[in-house]
């Protein structure tokens, strides 16, 4: 009689994912797993240097980079700051850059490590369930995606289109041209409609909208959470 063999769950870990290719591949990989964190940390190296004068740079730049904010609570945040609209653009679009690069070239090996990859399953799981509520989405592909990156609100951005143009079949090359278009184009129009409400409503009455904006988005964040969490238990 063969006797039962309780075997633990094995986490895979970056090396065992790279055992699986030959040496040059594997330093392809490592190039281009690390590359988009480089970019992030100098980025944000240089930023933060930068905070001696503007010290609302690397706290925004934080937020925009973690769930669940995007363009429409950080950038309205930091025009009502006194941040200038070309430091607001070229923070929101550079890190929309990196993010996709990492998604876009590591999206099989973050999916298997241990925390990246359940933020990931929760990202593609919230990006799916709202672009299936939009066929029209699906069949301007392209398009489609880039309005998906455009659209300033929860659920939406780089990281989730990145996701999206994977599920989807649509080559890396043209996923990342989309992000970047949406991206441009969406914070653009957000900055320009902040620096139309301060020029109507005020500087401070942008600030009032911008926490409550903060604040729907993190409830909303807060109810889905807890509603996956009575789903699951």
């Amino acid at each position: 009689m063969k006797r039962k063999v309780n075997e633990r769950l094995y986490t895979p870990t970056f090396m065992d994912y790279l055992s699986h290719f030959g040496r040059t591949k594997k330093w392809e990989h490592v190039t281009k797993f690390f590359i988009p964190m480089i970019m992030f940390l100098i980025y944000f190296l240089i930023v933060y240097h930068l905070t001696k004068t503007n010290s609302e740079i690397a706290p925004l730049m934080l937020a925009y980079s973690l769930p669940p904010f995007g363009k429409e609570s950080v950038i309205p945040t930091g025009i009502s700051l006194g941040m200038t609209p070309i430091t607001m653009f070229l923070l929101v679009v550079y890190i929309d850059m990196t993010f996709a690069l990492l998604i876009i070239w590591n999206y099989d090996l973050l999916h298997k490590l241990p925390l990246c990859g359940e933020v990931l399953k929760k990202i593609e799981h919230s990006g799916i369930q709202l672009w299936n509520k939009h066929p029209w989405l699906d069949r301007l592909a392209f398009i489609g995606l880039v309005i998906f990156v455009f659209i300033p609100f929860h659920g939406t951005g780089a990281t989730t289109s990145a996701i999206l143009g994977r599920i989807t079949g649509m080559k890396p090359l043209k996923t990342f041209f989309a992000i970047m278009v949406g991206s441009i184009t969406g914070t653009f129009f957000m900055i320009s409609f902040s620096g139309v409400f301060i020029l109507l409503f005020g500087r401070k009455n942008l600030l009032i909208l911008a926490v409550a904006i903060i604040i729907i988005v993190f409830l909303v964040f807060l109810r889905k959470n807890l509603e996956n969490y009575s789903t699951a238990n």
